[in-house]
């Protein structure tokens, strides 16, 4: 616990730095650069400062806006056209970014500093109320249309790994049950976890099946 504990974090948070430190050379600084790309629960300000003194970089989902975007309202015209972004810089020296894809999405990174661009298909997203107006604009009556994004949205939707392809699965096959006692809603998420790996499992085994 003494290793990562980090005031104003909580332990499970912090375990970042635990698990870093276990795996690191014995110097603390690899030799080759890592990078670590997590969701919004571990990117907390402190955390990224913690993990880049470490000599690793970071990046992934923000749960909450920065400071410095945080002026940046969603009813103002220029923040609302879809796939623009804006980007500020937190009181540790990490980049913090506001990209409108359907929504408003919040990430934080140190390593991207410049706001390059990187050309990706992308698939025709289903049409709601917050993204309608753009929607037939952007793709018409095509089903994938070839967009400019920013390279820190393509490298995390690239390297984000298989945490969210999980959290997909589960919902998708997750069992329709209503939790009333505390215990009952974690032996459900290891239920609809152990369900998604033995699929995954399944699926390896058995590949020319799939082929």
């Amino acid at each position: 616990k003494d290793d990562y504990s980090i005031k104003g974090v909580t332990d499970t948070q912090g375990c970042v730095i635990a698990l870093l430190k276990s795996v690191l050379p014995l110097d603390d600084k690899p030799d080759v650069p890592w990078t670590l790309v997590v969701d919004n629960f571990f990117t907390w300000p402190k955390i990224l400062k913690a993990v880049r003194d470490l000599g690793v970089g970071m990046f992934g989902t923000s749960r909450k806006p920065d400071k410095s975007i945080a002026h940046i309202k969603s009813d103002e015209h220029s923040s609302k056209q879809f796939n623009t972004c804006f980007y500020g810089t937190d009181q540790y020296g990490t980049r913090v970014y506001k990209w409108r894809d359907n929504g408003d999405v919040y990430l934080v990174s140190t390593i991207h500093k410049e706001l390059s661009v990187v050309e990706r298909d992308r698939k025709r997203p289903r049409a709601t109320i917050k993204n309608s107006s753009h929607v037939d604009l952007v793709w018409g009556d095509g089903y994938k249309a070839l967009l400019k994004i920013p390279r820190f949205v393509n490298d995390y939707n690239f390297w984000m790994g298989a945490v969210d392809r999980c959290d997909q699965m589960m919902a998708t096959f997750a069992l329709p049950h209503r939790c009333y006692r505390d215990w009952l809603p974690l032996f459900k998420h290891l239920l609809d976890l152990t369900r998604a790996n033995s699929w995954i499992a399944y699926r390896n085994v058995h590949k020319e099946t799939f082929d």
